[in-house]
C-alpha cells in the first residue's frame, strides 16, 4: 500500500508521462497479441472442388487443345445415374414394404 501513498506524491506531469507509459505497453501489448493470432490461425482456404475441376480441364486442354475431355470423365463416371439406372435402390424396399404388409 505504500506504493500507492506514493502516487498522491508524485508530481501532476509525472503522473501523465506513467499514464501514458501504461497506456503504450497496453496498445503495444493487445497489437503485439492480435498479431500473433491472426498470424497463427489465419490458414489460406483451399480451393473447392469446382475450382479444381476447372484448373485440370484447363490444364488438359492446354496440353492436347484437340482431346477436350468430357465431364463425364473428369467425374469418373462414363455413364451419369438416371431415374431408371436408380430405380434397382429401391426394390429391394419396396419388396420388403410389400413383404411386411401381407404378412
Amino acid at each position: 500500500m505504500t506504493w500507492l501513498a506514493s502516487l498522491t506524491r508524485i508530481s501532476e506531469g509525472e503522473l501523465d508521462r506513467l499514464i501514458k507509459r501504461i497506456a503504450a505497453i497496453l496498445v503495444v501489448g493487445t497489437l503485439v497479441f492480435v498479431g500473433f493470432y491472426v498470424f497463427d490461425r489465419f490458414r489460406m482456404p483451399a480451393p473447392s472442388m469446382v475450382d479444381q475441376t476447372i484448373a485440370s480441364l484447363e490444364a488438359a486442354v492446354r496440353e492436347d487443345p484437340a482431346d477436350v475431355p468430357s465431364g463425364k470423365e473428369t467425374l469418373g463416371r462414363e455413364n451419369p445415374p438416371t431415374k431408371r439406372s436408380c430405380e434397382h435402390m429401391f426394390d429391394g424396399v419396396r419388396s420388403g414394404i410389400q413383404g411386411d404388409g401381407a404378412a
